[in-house]
């Protein structure tokens, strides 16, 4: 019966925030940086270039890239 009470009880009390959910695995070559500071790049609209192994970013409508190196944390525009 305790067993029972407490699995109903559990149900009740489930979690529904995307806190601790599993995220999308860094794509080849992308630099191991904590899940925020990933978050946090991504959100801004970056994106990975794995071919310059470097966050980048159109602006200007397009006629020009921003990129970000996170190892450095410099930018810059190309």
């Amino acid at each position: 019966n305790e067993e029972l009470k407490r699995s109903l009880k559990s149900k009740e009390t489930k979690k529904t925030d995307v806190a601790g959910t599993q995220r999308d695995a860094p794509a080849v070559g992308e630099p191991k940086l904590s899940a925020l500071d990933v978050q946090a790049i991504k959100e801004v609209g970056y994106a990975w270039d794995g071919v310059k192994r470097l966050y980048k970013k159109p602006i200007a409508g397009g006629k020009k890239t921003l990129y970000y190196d996170a190892k450095s944390k410099k930018r810059w525009v190309e």
